[in-house]
């Protein structure tokens, strides 16, 4: 199964780039045991148009275009579900074991996503009732993709 992120902004040189690119190494190491076989994570440059709703229909284009076929997608919203991370693991074990080829998780720009993307999306997942930049959610979303897979694991990655 493939996970993907992807994403509208860049992560910059800095420490939000060294956390995700950690996480990132730590996915790909440790998920191949438990059939997490690919990891992609695309970067797109926000859209420069003035008018919000175009702006966002144009990133949402990107971002649909670059999800692979039949993927279970996972749009990161403010108004999405809240889960603990045991529910997230069990969450992701399942669409595995669904037989999903891949797992998009799909990060809007600063005015959020999209129309299409909402209406294509699987799940609406919120990281928090908190709004948070882009560089951290991106951060907090690898974090906890890989304590899903330490708790599938049975590593003592995660703590209760």
């Amino acid at each position: 199964m493939q996970i993907f992120i992807g994403a509208i902004g860049r992560l910059k040189k800095g420490d939000e780039l060294n956390l995700a690119n950690r996480f990132e190494t730590r996915i790909k190491r440790s998920g191949a045991n438990l059939g997490f076989t690919q990891f992609v994570h695309l970067d797109f440059d926000e859209d420069k148009n003035s008018q919000t709703e175009i702006r966002k229909t144009n990133e949402a284009k990107k971002l649909l275009a670059s999800t692979p076929k039949n993927a279970f997608i996972i749009a990161l919203d403010e108004h999405g579900r809240h889960f603990t991370s045991i529910e997230f693991s069990n969450k992701i074990k399942n669409y595995r074991d669904d037989g999903h080829p891949a797992i998009a998780f799909l990060l809007g720009g600063p005015d959020g996503h999209g129309q299409e993307v909402l209406n294509r999306a699987d799940l609406k997942l919120s990281l928090s009732k908190m709004t948070w930049p882009h560089q951290i959610a991106r951060a907090l979303l690898l974090e906890q993709i890989y304590r899903a897979i330490t708790i599938m694991s049975n590593h003592p990655y995660h703590r209760e």
